[in-house]
């Protein structure tokens, strides 16, 4: 389903209390910047379908999705922009970012703010900055591919999390 709606439609759709968008698959820029805006959480299951195969999203939609009230399993992204990794360390669960072999430093500053757990199996050579970045996540981050490793604080927060061995590596 395209959801192409006017901004002020998808507004009172909100404002009337409807949070169920499961059914929609795709929509407009502005009507993304909308739903992206809501306070609340939102059933965006179509959305997080359809997102689970493109390699790299718009912040408009990592917007929207970091609203969707269930796990965003998001495995096929190659790439992310710092903005929609902003975007999407909003959301408040399960993120899965396995798909990302290299995370920038702005995206990992972006990421570490995640609260829920935070999966980058993908990660197999982050830079020292980059692992420093990460071991600021407060929530269980994987790393199950990780083929070096050289932070104290990240391995001391795999430690906290009951690691003892990831990947390649061992904490």
């Amino acid at each position: 389903v395209l959801f192409r709606s006017s901004p002020s439609l998808v507004r009172k759709l909100l404002a009337d209390g409807r949070t169920d968008f499961a059914a929609v698959t795709e929509v407009s820029s502005q009507a993304a910047a909308v739903l992206a805006a809501h306070p609340g959480r939102l059933d965006v299951a179509g959305l997080v379908e359809a997102a689970r195969q493109l390699p790299t999203l718009t912040a408009e939609t990592a917007g929207v999705l970091s609203r969707h009230v269930g796990p965003l399993p998001l495995h096929h992204l190659e790439s992310l922009s710092e903005a929609a990794a902003g975007a999407l360390a909003r959301h408040e669960g399960y993120l899965g970012l396995d798909g990302l072999v290299d995370v920038p430093e702005p995206v990992a500053a972006a990421l570490a703010a995640h609260a829920g757990r935070l999966d980058l199996d993908g990660l197999r050579r982050p830079t020292p900055a980059v692992e420093e970045l990460l071991a600021r996540h407060d929530g269980a981050i994987g790393l199950d591919r990780i083929e070096t490793l050289t932070s104290p604080a990240l391995a001391a927060a795999l430690v906290r999390q009951g690691r003892r061995e990831i990947g390649r590596a061992h904490v």
